[in-house]
């Protein structure tokens, strides 16, 4: 009697087994499943983010000859303002002059 309840035993504990084996095999194979959708995921983000790199690459080299333009129209402009100031106030002092010499040759 008790070789039988042994045997039943044993034949329940091994039918157990080969069910805890046969899940963890399919949680196996989904995990897996699982971790290579999250690599190909990863891949395909990092491809994404290798091309945009390459066009932010592309777009500051567009803003970086946009502001070397600007500085070489600002230069020119600071160039041609004080061109002007310096013009204006020999002008002036020479107006000034003209005006200073008229009025004391004439004060007396």
């Amino acid at each position: 009697m008790e070789s039988d309840f042994r045997k039943e035993m044993d034949a329940r504990l091994d039918a157990t087994q080969a069910q805890v084996a046969q899940k963890l095999m399919e949680h196996t194979r989904e995990t897996n499943a699982i971790i290579d959708s999250f690599r190909q995921e990863a891949q395909q983000f990092r491809s994404e983010l290798a091309d945009m790199k390459v066009e932010m690459r592309v777009q500051f080299a567009k803003i970086d000859a946009r502001f070397d333009s600007m500085q070489a129209t600002m230069e020119r402009a600071i160039a041609e303002v004080v061109k002007w100031a310096v013009g204006l106030f020999i002008a002036a002092m020479i107006a000034f002059l003209t005006v200073i010499t008229f009025v004391l040759n004439h004060a007396s």
